[in-house]
């Protein structure tokens, strides 16, 4: 029978199996190694990026000064809505077979869980959409032409962080480190690509940045590959580097990567339909490169605004006479978040082909 007692007893039991639902997910998740979490009590968001143009010139035996600008980049991001629930009839909970209790719970348990991986699936299909989406500095996130320096674009220093098609110059083009090459072949790869983003330059244009890489997310098709890149103590050589097997244990020790991250939303054959109708699609042979700039860890690849955190809405107390004129009882679980592009150099994106 729907009566204050029993109802404070249903929601008490999905309140428990919502939480652990949520923390039993949240700790197989990847998404915030890469992505900034970033609290917001607004509709609209305007994130600003400081880049730091600072550098020390040569002033001459007369001390003459010079001064720079402080330089500042933002764009807005819209918080959006999204939520989901469930509306159980009244005599589905009265019913003795259980049935409603079992919708209930059951949904309270999924739903802890989607909220738990709903943050991930937005990162995913952002990372997916980013030669399409644009990033503050005008250009789509994934791009060859990067300016380093968006506010003064016309100093023609830039810098990609999409590799594909032939090399040019100290563009090493695609690079891939899939089963289609062998292992040497993958170790020089991504080595050249490593190099490349070593050398980027601060947005002054001259000095490097700084950047190391720490991790490579790989669809499940690359996993054992990559586990071999990061973690292989020697490699088998083709002939022409020597043959035998490569010492490769101090390269490892030098690139001082974590653990790879199996990324499961870039399979091939996975997709998200975006809100402007674009598909995006993984792919089996595309890697990415994730990248810590030394010195600052203010601001990941992606950001996460979380507006309001999801939370689901439940009755409480409620007197007989209230339940008794209720037909149903309806669950909705709602909150306010979205996700944008944060800083370009911290995410490659590395192509088969």
């Amino acid at each position: 029978m729907l009566d204050p007692s029993f109802l404070f007893d249903l929601e008490s039991n999905m309140q428990v199996l919502q939480e652990q639902g949520y923390l039993a997910l949240n700790e197989s998740l990847w998404w915030q190694d890469v992505t900034k979490v970033l609290p917001s009590q607004k509709k609209k968001e305007r994130l600003i990026f400081q880049l730091s143009t600072a550098q020390i010139r040569p002033e001459g035996l007369g001390g003459n000064a010079t001064f720079q600008e402080l330089v500042a980049q933002s764009f807005e991001l819209d918080v959006e809505n999204a939520g989901s629930g469930i509306r159980i009839d009244k005599n589905q909970l009265d019913d003795l077979d259980g049935t409603g209790v079992d919708q209930a719970t059951t949904y309270a348990r999924d739903i802890g869980a989607y909220v738990a991986y709903w943050p991930q699936r937005q990162v995913s299909s952002m990372v997916l959409y980013g030669e399409t989406g644009k990033s503050y500095d005008g250009v789509s996130f994934f791009n060859a032409s990067h300016p380093v320096n968006p506010v003064d674009p016309e100093n023609g220093v830039t810098y990609a962080n999409v590799f594909t098609g032939a090399p040019s110059g100290s563009y090493p083009g695609a690079c891939p480190i899939d089963d289609s090459v062998t292992v040497d072949v993958a170790l020089t790869n991504l080595s050249k690509l490593i190099a490349y983003i070593r050398t980027i330059k601060t947005p002054n244009g001259q000095d490097p940045r700084g950047l190391r890489v720490t991790r490579i997310l790989a669809p499940p098709r690359m996993t054992a590959r990559v586990q071999q890149l990061t973690n292989a103590e020697f490699i088998a050589q083709a002939a022409a580097s020597g043959g035998g097997a490569g010492d490769v244990s101090m390269i490892k020790v030098a690139w001082g990567m974590a653990q790879p991250i199996e990324v499961l939303e870039f399979a091939a054959g996975q997709s998200y339909t975006m809100e402007d109708g674009t598909t995006v699609t993984g792919d089996d042979k595309t890697f990415y490169l994730f990248v810590d700039e030394v010195g600052s860890n203010q601001v990941g690849a992606l950001i996460y605004v979380n507006r309001e955190p999801f939370r689901t809405q439940y009755y409480g107390d409620l007197t007989i006479a209230e339940l008794g004129r209720m037909n149903a009882v309806e669950y909705q679980t709602k909150g306010r978040n979205t996700v944008g592009y944060g800083h370009p150099f911290r995410l490659h994106k590395c192509k088969g082909s």
